[in-house]
């Protein structure tokens, strides 16, 4: 081995993954989506206000 892949080899076993942001964002939004419209669903607005509150974005 040379010594440019000895330091390249090196830099690959030093290196950390890199941490998944946008996965866990996107699923957090997703829950606090689904969990207004279940909210509304036990205070007692019927499912198809809250379908046409989705489709125009007030629970997004």
């Amino acid at each position: 081995m040379t010594m440019h892949a000895c330091v390249a080899r090196a830099q690959n076993i030093t290196r950390e993954p890199s941490p998944r942001v946008s996965v866990a964002s996107h699923n957090d939004n997703l829950e606090i989506v689904m969990l207004r419209g279940g909210l509304l669903w036990l205070i007692g607005i019927p499912l198809p206000i809250i379908i046409i509150l989705w489709l125009l974005g007030y629970l997004h």
